[in-house]
């Protein structure tokens, strides 16, 4: 609920995936109680709760829904998560963000906030908007 480290977040979801195929595997998704996320000392913003207020319901209903976790236990689902699906450790996981300074970053302020280990080093984050743009740059060179 914010765009900036700290802030609050209200959901974890991730796909392990073969860059070099394609191929999905092992999914996770987790809403977390908004009110555990800023007992941990997380700071919403203004600006993200009213662009959140003018979403559609569908969208909104992603977030606010009863079967929601603290986040200290949709932090430990996460490294479950990835300690069973990390073929090589989770040293080697690569973390991609829309935007590897925003979704990177927040996770790892979350994992900060509740005094826990996050377990994938900086260097491995990767950014989703960086490989889009290179693909619609080397699409349209391919049309002309």
């Amino acid at each position: 609920m914010g765009k900036k480290p700290g802030a609050p977040i209200v959901s974890i979801g991730a796909v392990f995936f073969d860059p070099s195929s394609g191929k999905t595997g092992a999914e996770f998704y987790q809403v977390i109680n908004l009110e555990s996320s800023m007992s941990f000392g997380a700071r919403p913003d203004a600006s993200t709760i009213l662009w959140w207020l003018k979403q559609s319901s569908e969208a909104r209903s992603a977030i606010v829904v009863d079967d929601t976790v603290g986040l200290l236990e949709a932090l430990e689902l996460f490294l479950d998560f990835i300690a069973e699906n990390a073929a090589n450790g989770s040293r080697t996981v690569q973390l991609w963000g829309n935007g590897s300074s925003f979704d990177c970053s927040l996770l790892e302020a979350a994992f900060e906030l509740a005094d826990t280990p996050f377990p994938i080093p900086h260097w491995n984050y990767r950014d989703v908007r960086t490989v889009v743009e290179l693909g619609q740059s080397c699409w349209a060179e391919l049309s002309l």
